[in-house]
């Protein structure tokens, strides 16, 4: 991490409060996993699996949003695309013996949600659903709380920021000022 994260950084306020509830809500088999514990992950913590499965991030933005900033590690995806296209993007094989965890993310939550509730409705149906160790998350606040928590960033060319793309201008007003990039 770049910088620490205070007590009060991990304190979403009450907009991104209501808009995580209303993002759970809206959908309820998307499972979700807390910035704290997918930062532990990165950093040879535990997880809801064993701490021997393996962790692919997904990040469900748009090219522009993720050029200016995303987790370091994540692949992007398109989250209009079909869970297969979804699999053979990110290079997750169904079939797998080893668990794996998925995170998705956006940039407050809806469109990983989204793709989160698609990839676990389709892992449920498949053929390999009974031998799958896939678990599927969305991560809370994506990345907006991951930034405001002063969490670690890279751009495209790599390096480190703190900078995040505030995808439009009523939701960027979650993210903090001294954040936003476009």
């Amino acid at each position: 991490m770049a910088e620490s994260v205070t007590e009060e950084a991990s304190k979403p306020g009450f907009g991104m409060r209501l808009a995580i509830s209303s993002i759970a809500r809206r959908f309820p088999s998307a499972r979700n996993v807390s910035t704290h514990w997918l930062d532990q992950r990165l950093h040879g913590g535990q997880g809801p699996q064993s701490h021997s499965s393996s962790v692919k991030i997904l990040d469900c933005r748009a090219e522009d949003e993720y050029n200016i900033s995303h987790i370091e590690g994540a692949v992007r995806i398109n989250y209009e695309s079909s869970p297969e296209e979804l699999l053979k993007l990110a290079e997750i094989d169904l079939s797998r013996k080893e668990p794996m965890d998925v995170v998705c993310y956006c940039s407050v939550g809806y469109r990983s949600s989204l793709v989160a509730e698609k990839l676990h409705d389709y892992v449920k149906k498949s053929k390999d659903a009974a031998s799958t160790n896939l678990s599927v998350y969305n991560l809370e606040g994506s990345l907006f709380k991951w930034a405001n928590e002063n969490r670690h960033m890279v751009n495209i060319r790599g390096e480190t920021t703190k900078f995040a793309h505030p995808y439009n201008a009523v939701f960027g007003k979650l993210l903090n000022s001294e954040l936003r990039k476009s």
